[in-house]
């Protein structure tokens, strides 16, 4: 004779999973704010000041990071976005302390001569840093959701090996 019994889950608790998913949202905050930060370290002057927001209401997390107004700002989007035209000369020695596709700033040398509105120079290379820390953070994102999501699994008995 044989004998089936189902074998029945616990009631799946959707609030672990929530808290777990918000956790790792903050984690990822962190590292994101973070990586905005390298970009502007070694200015000296008006810097961005970026901060860092986790929100969640009806079962939706969301985290932002956002830059501040202001000169520092300012600034920290042109070199981002890059522009079709500059008004500033700069010394002959000049050398950007900031590269495309590079979140570091380093030394970089010279500075600024003038400014003359009548007289365009060529744009500012875009650094593309939101678009490189996008890149990097996405596959990131997917293994930080991961495990909240094994850790949420584990603790609410719904864990499969």
């Amino acid at each position: 004779m044989i004998v089936l019994s189902p074998i029945v889950p616990e009631k799946l608790d959707s609030t672990v999973f929530y808290q777990e998913a918000k956790s790792g949202m903050i984690v990822m905050g962190a590292g994101v704010k973070k990586d905005f930060q390298k970009t502007s370290r070694s200015w000296s002057g008006s810097k961005p000041v970026f901060s860092k927001k986790t929100t969640s209401s009806t079962g939706i997390i969301v985290m932002t990071v956002s830059i501040s107004s202001g000169r520092g700002a300012d600034k920290w989007f042109w070199l981002d976005r890059g522009t079709k035209v500059r008004y500033a000369t700069m010394s002959r020695n000049f050398r950007a302390k900031t590269q495309v596709g590079n979140l570091s700033s380093g030394a970089g040398r010279g500075g600024l001569i003038f400014v003359n509105k009548k007289k365009p120079r060529p744009g500012i290379k875009a650094r593309g840093w939101t678009v490189l820390i996008v890149r990097t953070w996405t596959p990131r994102f997917k293994r930080l959701m991961g495990t909240a999501m094994s850790a949420a699994a584990k603790k609410s008995a719904h864990y499969i090996r």
